[in-house]
C-alpha cells in the first residue's frame, strides 16, 4: 500500500508494531495473572495462564512478522531481525579482509563496525528484556519494548515528512 517509498513503509511498520505491542501490553497488564506483579522467577507454571499466554504470542507474533518484513523490505545491511547467524559470520569475514589489507580498506572496517553495533544493540536489548522480565516483571519489559517503539515510530513520522535520497528503493536485490 505505501508503494516504493520506504519511509512511508517504515511508518506504517513501526504504527502497527506500537499498536499490537500496545494491545499485548493492555491483555498482559489486565490479566491478573503473577506476571502483572513484582519477579516471575519464583512462579514455576509461568507468569501467565494458558488463555493470556496464547494471547500475547499471537499479538507479539503479528508484530515481529510485521517488523521482519519491513526490515526484509528496507534492506538494510545486517540489521534483519531473524538471522543474527549472518551478521556473526559477517564480522568473521570483514575481521579477515581488514587484518589482511590493513588501514587501506575503509569498507571493510566501517561494515564491521556496523555489525558488531547492530550485535551490540541486540544484546543490550536482550540483557535489557530478560532483567526486566525476571527481575521485575514481564510486563515491564513489554511497557520498555513499547516504549522504544513508540520513539521509534515518531521518529520514523518525523523523517518521512522530508524527501530524502534513502526513501527510494536501491538497486540491489532483494
Amino acid at each position: 500500500r505505501v508503494g516504493s517509498d520506504r519511509a512511508a513503509l517504515l511508518r506504517a511498520g513501526t504504527a502497527a508494531e506500537v499498536a499490537l505491542a500496545a494491545v499485548a501490553l493492555v491483555f498482559a497488564a489486565l490479566s491478573g495473572d503473577p506476571g502483572v506483579s513484582h519477579g516471575t522467577t519464583h512462579i514455576i507454571a509461568g507468569a501467565f495462564g494458558l488463555a493470556i499466554t496464547d494471547a500475547l504470542a499471537a499479538v507479539l507474533a503479528a508484530a515481529m512478522g510485521i517488523q521482519n518484513a519491513v526490515a526484509r523490505k528496507l534492506a538494510v545491511p545486517d540489521l534483519t531481525t531473524t538471522v543474527l547467524t549472518m551478521t556473526l559470520t559477517g564480522i568473521g569475514a570483514d575481521l579477515r579482509a581488514v587484518l589482511r589489507a590493513g588501514d587501506t580498506h575503509a569498507t571493510a572496517k566501517s561494515d564491521l563496525v556496523r555489525r558488531l553495533l547492530a550485535i551490540g544493540t541486540m544484546l543490550a536489548g536482550a540483557l535489557a528484556g530478560a532483567s526486566l522480565t525476571l527481575y521485575v516483571s514481564p510486563v515491564s519489559a513489554l511497557a520498555l519494548a513499547l516504549s522504544l517503539l513508540a520513539v521509534t515510530a515518531a521518529a520514523a513520522m518525523a523523517v518521512a515528512t522530508r524527501p530524502a535520497p534513502w526513501r527510494t528503493p536501491s538497486a540491489r536485490p532483494k
